[in-house]
Parts: C-alpha cells; structure tokens; sequence
C-alpha cells in the first residue's frame, strides 16, 4: 500500500509498505499521486529504494514482467503528465 503521507513545501512523502520515500521535487510528487497505487509502488521502489524487478515481484508475489509492466505505463503516464504542466 502507498499512502502520500505530508506535503512540505521541500518535499513529498510516501509510505510504500514500512518504507518512507521522500521526493524532493514537488511537481514530479505531485505527478506520482495521479498514478495508480501499483504504477506508483513500481516507480517509488525501483528509483528511490534502488530495487530490481525480481525484488519488488517478490513483495508483491507478481511476475517481474507484471511490475516491468506496471513501472512502464506508470513512466509513460508521469512524462505526460509533467509534459502537460510546462
């Protein structure tokens, strides 16, 4: 489960499972609330926890193509959602 826990004005955190992820850029925090929880979950713990795709499919006892996949459309979906706010 991911759940957006505060907003400063430095950052945006996340609760992915006992992890708490910090994004510093607040447009692209704001960006990863629109995605669904699984493309959020993807993105957050590959890029900021640094976990390959056969981790991440264990914690959530997924295929690595299901989380590649997921990660995928997730990344599509934030690129054009940032490309829009410019």
């Amino acid at each position: 489960m991911v759940q957006m826990m505060n907003i400063f004005s430095d950052f945006v955190s996340f609760q992915v499972m006992n992890f708490t992820i910090r994004v510093s850029d607040e447009e692209l925090g704001t960006a990863l609330q629109e995605l669904t929880e699984k493309q959020r979950t993807a993105i957050l713990l590959h890029f900021f926890r640094g976990m390959n795709d056969r981790e991440i499919s264990e914690l959530y006892h997924v295929s690595r193509s299901t989380i590649n996949s997921r990660r995928d459309r997730g990344l599509k979906k934030l690129q054009k959602l940032l490309s829009e706010r410019k």
